[in-house]
């Protein structure tokens, strides 16, 4: 089972259920995400999606 990541407070504030978070390096970025349900393992599937923006601590840039 893998440990929950967790993100300080200004970073969380941007996940919700269509958006996840990815930590590279120091930096933050938010993405689309989406489940899908595979019929052959008969589990849910995430799939990433598109690179919305890169969030800061004041900010949030919108690419």
């Amino acid at each position: 089972m893998k440990a929950k990541i967790t993100y300080p407070d200004w970073v969380e504030k941007y996940r919700s259920r269509n958006h996840e978070i990815k930590r590279i390096g120091s930096n933050y970025y938010l993405y689309e995400r989406k489940t899908v349900y595979d019929r052959e393992t008969k589990k849910p599937k995430k799939i990433s999606g598109e690179y919305i923006g890169k969030i800061k601590e004041d900010y949030f840039n919108h690419e």
